[in-house]
């Protein structure tokens, strides 16, 4: 089944094509020059509620340090329009040099436009260092790499805080398979 295809969203850049979806999410995204498959992650669809998925060339950004303040919070700021579909504050997967890392998006203003700011913790995740140049690609975090970001987080908080939500949830599932079998137990027997 052929997707319709949607006119380019900046007249200024003829490689970048929107595919609106049918159902799933599309398998594959042309780009000016090649076809870029597109691993599918069920969980994204709710991530992105939108049926519109953009697929841009992958931007050349340059590497930079975050601010102190910043560090060791897991997130990458850099400008929306190097990270379409993803708001500030969602969670985005960055694919860099083979290595993958999971961030928390946020703008950057009035810093470089053409920069990503990383803290050292993410760096390190994907084999960079500061002031490089590198190809990313930037994809929208579905439901299990928020999960895994928050898992995985270097602030404490946030890292605790996910492991004692997913301990809950599993202490919650075992209460109500107990239960279960305890009422079907007594209706047996009973």
């Amino acid at each position: 089944m052929a997707l319709p295809r949607l006119p380019a969203a900046n007249r200024h850049d003829p490689g970048r094509e929107e595919v609106r979806s049918v159902g799933l999410p599309p398998l594959c995204a042309r780009s000016s020059n090649s076809w870029k498959f597109v691993r599918f992650r069920p969980f994204n669809m709710l991530a992105v509620p939108e049926a519109l998925h953009v697929r841009e060339r992958m931007p050349k950004l340059t590497v930079k340090q975050l601010r102190l303040s910043d560090v060791f919070q897991d997130m990458a700021r850099l400008e929306l329009r190097h990270r379409p579909g993803s708001k500030a504050g969602r969670v985005i997967v960055l694919a860099a040099q083979g290595r993958r890392a999971r961030a928390l998006a946020r703008g950057a203003p009035g810093r470089d436009p053409d920069s990503i700011y990383l803290d050292d913790a993410t760096r390190y995740r994907l084999g960079l260092s500061s002031g490089e140049q590198v190809e990313f690609e930037i994809t929208p975090g579905g439901f299990w790499d928020e999960l895994m970001w928050g898992w995985q987080s270097t602030n404490a908080v946030t890292r605790i805080g996910t492991r004692l939500a997913v301990l809950s949830v599993a202490l919650g599932v075992l209460g109500l398979i107990l239960g279960i079998v305890a009422l079907l137990v007594t209706f047996v027997h009973g």
